[in-house]
């Protein structure tokens, strides 16, 4: 097995981190190497998965990934040893080990450098065991996943987590469904992690508004790859409110600051991608910051789409983009596609997943839901992916940021 082949089989994933409200206080990247038909050793795998989060760390930054947010990463052991760098200023960098590694005499050591230089550091997987109790001192976060305890006995990993660490924060991963939420608070938890709280929110239009018909219609002109601006420009000069909102949004992307003198120049500026982006965070949505966590979801799934798609981008952009609103706005794929009037190519993709950009679709929701035997079924590696979207959600953070709402 060569090298690109292990690390081709390692999935990393980046999930939301909340409070009890719900909102997004932190980002966490995890690796999963996906067994295949090949055979791979223990140290083989480790090895691979160590490869792939020190390409991770050289490639993205904890603000390209995370915001102004703590980014925790599960990193390997020899991560916490010193046999891999870590990068420099790091700053919401939060280092997290496995309890797993509490008798490991020279991890133990590594964490107890690791805080000694102000690095945060949370113990993933903790079950309540005595013996895996004495790594927890040196912990920020104590994290106890419900794939491992389940919700009955909870409250005892839970307790014992206070008492190995008094000051440490209690995080609960794995959290799958509303029980699950409240029994974790329930037991003293004050971060949790899981995918009944990384759906989208679907936002209440029992009917669309004239100018959520008109943004939807606008996708549907952007959706090709050969976009008639001039079809656009009348679409947008059509609702004096949008136009004005184009123009207003073109002024503060441009590199001088200077007002924009015309809608068409106003358009030319910004771009198809840009301005389909732009026409998503209207529809989701426009403050708060769950709002602006949805958009860089939902412009990441995009990104990704496109970027498996080389031959086809922007048609796969869209197709990504116009699944995400289907989401959150609770509308089906078929009114989807009549409200914005989109070409065959994409209502394929998006009603039985055909095509190039619907196998873009198809494997990116694998990814999101964690599912990386459906991502290899559909012909990409799980790395290949991971890569793809954290590169969309590097380029989606500062689009959602920086765009006018």
């Amino acid at each position: 097995m060569t090298v690109l082949e292990r690390t081709g089989a390692v999935q990393v994933g980046r999930h939301s981190m909340h409070d009890w409200r719900r909102s997004v206080v932190a980002y966490r990247l995890s690796t999963r190497y996906v067994d295949g038909a090949v055979e791979i050793t223990d140290d083989e795998r480790q090895r691979a998965t160590g490869d792939v989060v020190a390409a991770v760390l050289g490639s993205f930054s904890p603000r390209d990934l995370a915001g102004e947010r703590p980014l925790f990463v599960a990193v390997t052991r020899p991560f916490l040893v010193g046999e891999r760098p870590l990068p420099e200023g790091g700053g919401e960098l939060v280092l997290e080990v496995s309890a797993r590694r509490a008798t490991d005499g020279d991890v133990v050591a590594g964490l107890r450098r690791w805080r000694e230089r102000d690095v945060r550091v949370a113990v993933a997987g903790f079950t309540g065991q005595e013996d895996l109790a004495g790594i927890a001192e040196f912990a920020d976060v104590v994290a106890i996943d419900l794939g491992r305890v389940d919700t009955a006995t909870l409250p005892r990993a839970a307790a014992a987590a206070r008492r190995a660490n008094p000051r440490a924060t209690l995080a609960v991963h794995g959290v799958e469904d509303a029980e699950a939420f409240h029994a974790a608070h329930d037991a003293g938890a004050e971060l949790f992690a899981g995918h009944h709280l990384q759906r989208p929110p679907v936002v209440e239009t029992p009917q669309l508004a004239p100018s959520e018909v008109m943004c939807l219609r606008l996708l549907g002109a952007l959706s090709g790859d050969d976009v008639s601006m001039a079809d656009v420009e009348n679409l947008v000069a059509g609702d004096p409110g949008l136009a004005v909102r184009v123009l207003r949004t073109a002024s503060s992307a441009s590199a001088a600051g200077r007002p924009v003198s015309s809608l068409r120049q106003a358009l030319a500026l910004l771009g198809p991608r840009m301005l389909s982006s732009w026409v998503v965070l209207m529809l989701v949505g426009g403050t708060g910051s769950l709002a602006a966590d949805t958009v860089v979801t939902l412009l990441a799934r995009a990104g990704t789409c496109a970027g498996l798609t080389p031959a086809a981008p922007h048609v796969a952009y869209t197709v990504g983009l116009l699944a995400g609103v289907s989401d959150s706005l609770g509308m089906s794929a078929a009114d989807i596609i009549r409200t914005t009037g989109v070409g065959p190519e994409v209502a394929d993709a998006l009603l039985t997943g055909e095509g190039p950009a619907g196998t873009a679709l198809r494997t990116v929701l694998a990814h999101e839901r964690g599912n990386p035997p459906a991502v290899v079924a559909n012909g990409f590696t799980p790395y290949e992916v991971s890569r793809e979207y954290l590169e969309a959600v590097r380029q989606a953070m500062p689009v959602a940021a920086g765009i006018e709402r």
